[in-house]
């Protein structure tokens, strides 16, 4: 039993498509950093309150991983988008944004980085 491959037609505004698919993960990356500067507050508020919330630690964790994953997913749509249109203004505004992430974040990716070449949670 063979299944015969079929191609997808490619989208009439390519272009836009690609776009709004950058800017959607750019977006989900600002909302990741958004909810990990949250739990670094309250995770700060509990220290001064001396709370010990497990599921704070819980969750931060969780989310630095999450947001190290999408700072990799935006670098890898930020190369396909170049390679497919160039340096457009919204890709200029994207990697600008990127890069001052990975500046901001370098602790956070770097220990993603160890994270995962350690195998990960164990």
């Amino acid at each position: 039993m063979t299944k015969n491959l079929k191609l997808v037609s490619k989208s009439k505004d390519f272009k836009r498509d690609s776009t709004l698919g950058l800017l959607t993960t750019q977006k989900e990356l600002l909302r990741f950093m958004i909810k990990v500067t949250d739990l670094i507050a309250k995770e700060a508020e509990n220290k001064m309150n001396q709370v010990k919330d497990l599921k704070v630690y819980k969750d931060l964790d969780k989310y630095y991983k999450l947001t190290a994953l999408k700072a990799l997913d935006l670098n890898d749509k930020l190369e396909v988008y170049e390679y497919h249109h160039g340096k457009t203004k919204e890709f200029v505004e994207t990697q600008a944004f990127y890069d001052q992430f990975l500046i901001e974040q370098e602790d956070l990716m770097t220990q993603f980085f160890l994270w995962a070449e350690d195998g990960g949670d164990k």
